[in-house]
């Protein structure tokens, strides 16, 4: 009599493609922040650490949440990515205050693709097929 095949609960790469999208979108929000802390003026330093160190903790803590297939964390990563937007659309205004009108606007210009880059990374976290797929593991279930 032949073995019968083990049941597969998940389609085969499923959750792997959703952990390596994962990683690569906090290596993407990592290296945001990398950039928002080195592009800042250096009145504004102190602010900007604490503001990398915090979206550092809380991107950490989301991941391993959504790693650990917890959908409310993919809610709240996707909340704290809008609010982190709006928060940089107030430090871009505090960064025009400490430019005179001659100086260069790079910094400026940076912060705004900084903005922008956390919306895109909270729509494709949402749009994610693969990152849904791992935190509800009850759409990917095979049925026999």
């Amino acid at each position: 009599m032949p073995r019968p095949r083990p049941y597969r609960k998940y389609r085969r790469g499923a959750v792997t493609t959703g952990r390596i999208q994962l990683i690569a979108l906090y290596i993407f929000l990592e290296t945001l922040d990398v950039v928002l802390y080195f592009n800042s003026p250096t009145m504004l330093l102190s602010r900007m650490t604490a503001v990398a160190i915090i979206n550092t903790l809380w991107a950490t803590v989301c991941v391993i949440g959504i790693w650990n297939r917890q959908n409310v964390a993919r809610y709240f990563l996707f909340v704290r990515l809008l609010l982190s937007a709006a928060a940089n659309g107030i430090l871009e205004l505090s960064y025009t205050e400490y430019l005179s009108p001659n100086a260069d606007k790079t910094r400026v210009f940076i912060a705004v693709g900084i903005t922008v880059s956390h919306l895109a990374a909270a729509i494709f976290l949402i749009a994610s097929d693969a990152i849904r797929k791992l935190t509800k593991p009850e759409y990917y279930l095979e049925w026999r």
